[in-house]
């Protein structure tokens, strides 16, 4: 006599244990987002707040390069003279100022 040899067949998943499944997968990632959604939303800011610092850092650095070399060149002599005549007026003993007159606009003469 010849055994029968069982074979097993799988039941498929009802519909309730593949509504249950997605329940708790729903269940879980509502968790994890309600838990990590602050510090994800903390993170993205901070990561906008260093790029437009760093933005400001390279800015910063080019001003302040600018004033470095205006400040070298100002230690010459030639640059002084050249800004006490400009922005205070002085002139050297000697020199005679010549200013130039602009009619007002406006005026009826």
């Amino acid at each position: 006599m010849r055994r029968r040899q069982k074979t097993k067949t799988r039941a498929k998943p009802s519909k309730g244990k593949k509504g249950r499944k997605l329940f708790v997968v729903v269940l879980v990632l509502a968790f994890f987002a309600f838990v990590f959604g602050p510090q994800l939303k903390m993170l993205w800011d901070m990561k906008g707040e260093i790029q437009a610092l760093q933005e400001q850092k390279s800015e910063l650095l080019k001003k302040k390069a600018e004033l470095t070399r205006l400040e070298r060149d100002l230690q010459t002599n030639e640059a002084i003279e050249r800004m006490a005549r400009e922005q205070l007026g002085m002139v050297k003993p000697g020199e005679k100022v010549m200013v130039k007159v602009v009619p007002e606009q406006g005026s009826g003469q």
